[in-house]
């Protein structure tokens, strides 16, 4: 998904009242043994982001974006950190834009 393909979805789910996007992961991950390339991502909501600081108190930033992540995909964050780079990245966007922030990482 391009930037302007997430830049247009957020657009429309703003109109719609969307509140998942499947992201299309490049290289994808294995789930409880099935192999996968299409993850859910769903709208943030101020109690994720509070669990994602509590829960990761005294860790680090990505520890606490982890959580963030595990909370809005519903995955453990043992398989977000198996997951790529790039694939990582991409959540991390689809995030930003549901938050109306720029990519930060």
């Amino acid at each position: 998904m391009s930037k302007k393909e997430t830049r247009s979805e957020f657009e429309a789910m703003s109109k719609n009242q969307v509140s998942t996007i499947s992201v299309e992961l490049e290289d994808g991950l294995e789930i409880d043994g099935t192999f996968t390339k299409n993850i859910e991502v769903r709208k943030p909501k101020v109690k994720d982001l509070l669990i994602a600081e509590r829960t990761s108190k005294g860790k680090t930033e990505g520890d606490t974006n982890i959580t963030f992540l595990a909370n809005l995909t519903d995955l453990a964050p043992a398989q977000l950190e198996e997951m790529s780079l790039p694939d990582f990245r991409k959540l991390n966007e689809v995030v930003n834009g549901f938050l109306g922030a720029e990519d930060q990482t």
